[in-house]
This record gives structure tokens, C-alpha cells and sequence, in this order.
């Protein structure tokens, strides 16, 4: 939650051993990557069990879960007005000052970021209903002995492949993959500072790159001993010494 909850982070963090051992708040969420498959796991080893007793009462509080948590997630899609004052006010005051009629502009781009905002929403909204009634709905087959333990599995997995793609897709897309030579020529082509610096053979010394962000860019990296970079730890004094 970061700063969008500080009431809800804070007391976690506060409170929660070892949660204040993360370098992010976000870090924490390996513990949830770790216990939610490994429930998964025990769930369907006990209903793979033989001597295993599930009944339908069982069934019918997880759907009440599940459609309870659409539920909400249906009020918000419906009631939510998809702004972010963060964000919104930075594109706001970027248009503004940047270009002619661009009070105009900013209007038609912010109203076009809520329209993209909420249809992502909508879709995501729609993959979890599929998604929920096929999880529910498998188990509740192999129960009922329409199906078999082989058959089961293959289409948890088939499901569980399908979402992973899909979601995956959202961050890796076929753009992504570029040929090495055509990443390397666009990228990591040394400039005139680069061949000059590179003449110098004395290996006892570290380059300091002022034309971008030093502790963020990772380019001088690949052609110096850079003495920016990006680090999650980074040093607090430097001593800068020249010839």
C-alpha cells in the first residue's frame, strides 16, 4: 500500500515482525506468492484424497466468498470516478505549461486516461469471473466424479498457464525481444567521451557521468568503472580526486 494507505502500512509495519526488514513494502508480497500456492497445493491434495470428505456446504461458502469479492470489485468498477490526483496533476501541469491551447489538451487527454483506466478495469474485472467459475467449477466435476484425477489436474494447469500468459503478456510482449546487434547499436554505441575516456589505461579511477541521472543510468557501466550506477544501497560520501 506504500503511501496511497499510510494508516494500513504503518501499523503493519510497525507491528508485524520482521516486516520492517524489507528494503519495500511491496517485498512483502513473497510471503503471499509463497502461502497461496501452497494452499492451492493442500487443497487439492486433500481433495485428491481418497479418504477425503467435502461436502457441498463447502462449496457454497467459497461462492459466497467469490461473489462476494466481485461483488466489491463490481461497486467499484461502477462507483469509482478513475482519477489519480498524482498523476492527473502532473499531466495536468505538464500540458498546461508545454503547449498552445493546452488547458484543452490536458482536459482530452485526462478524460481519455479514465476511459483507458476503467476499461482495463472492466476486462480484468471480466478475466477474474471467468477464471473464479473455472476453479470452482473443475473441483466440483472430479466431486462429483464426472471427471478424473489426470483430467483435474491437466485443467487446473491449463487454466493456471492461461492466466499466467495472459497476464504476462501485459509486461513482455513480442517488442521486447530485440536482436542482440540492433540493442546493442542503438544502446551501447561508445561516443566521442567514450573512446577519449577509454584511451586512458590507468585502471585507478571511476568515471562520474553529470549528463543524466548518475545513480540511476546504467550505460557508463558497460564501458567504464562507474562510480554511479544504480544500487539499492547507495554511498553517502564520496571523496573526487583529478588529474
Amino acid at each position: 500500500f506504500g503511501k496511497y494507505m499510510p494508516g494500513v502500512n504503518e501499523f503493519i509495519f510497525n507491528t508485524v515482525p520482521v516486516y520492517n526488514k524489507f528494503r519495500a513494502p511491496s517485498m512483502s508480497l513473497v510471503m503471499i506468492q509463497l502461502l497461496v500456492p501452497l494452499s492451492a497445493g493442500l487443497f487439492l491434495s486433500h481433495l485428491t484424497n481418497s479418504s477425503a470428505v467435502i461436502d457441498n456446504k463447502f462449496f457454497k461458502k467459497t461462492i459466497y466468498i467469490f461473489g462476494g469479492i466481485l461483488g466489491v470489485l463490481l461497486l467499484l468498477y461502477l462507483f469509482n470516478d478513475y482519477s489519480s490526483p498524482f498523476i492527473d496533476a502532473q499531466l495536468k501541469e505538464f500540458f498546461d505549461k508545454n503547449q498552445s491551447g493546452g488547458k484543452n489538451m490536458s482536459s482530452i487527454i485526462l478524460e481519455a486516461t479514465k476511459d483507458q483506466r476503467k476499461a482495463g478495469f472492466g476486462s480484468s474485472l471480466i478475466i477474474a469471473l471467468v477464471y473464479c467459475a473455472g476453479f470452482l467449477a473443475i473441483p466440483k466435476l472430479y466431486m462429483n466424479k464426472t471427471i478424473k484425477t489426470n483430467v483435474l489436474i491437466v485443467l487446473l494447469l491449463l487454466i493456471n498457464s492461461a492466466d499466467l500468459l495472459n497476464t504476462g503478456s501485459n509486461y513482455l510482449t513480442k517488442e521486447n525481444y530485440v536482436d542482440n546487434e540492433e540493442l546493442i547499436s542503438k544502446n551501447f554505441t561508445p561516443t566521442a567521451v567514450d573512446e577519449l575516456i577509454l584511451k586512458d589505461q590507468d585502471p585507478h579511477f571511476r568515471v562520474y557521468n553529470a549528463s543524466s541521472e548518475a545513480f540511476s543510468e546504467t550505460r557508463t557501466s558497460y564501458f567504464h568503472r562507474s562510480l554511479g550506477g544504480y544500487h539499492a544501497a547507495k554511498l553517502r560520501n564520496y571523496i573526487v580526486t583529478g588529474k
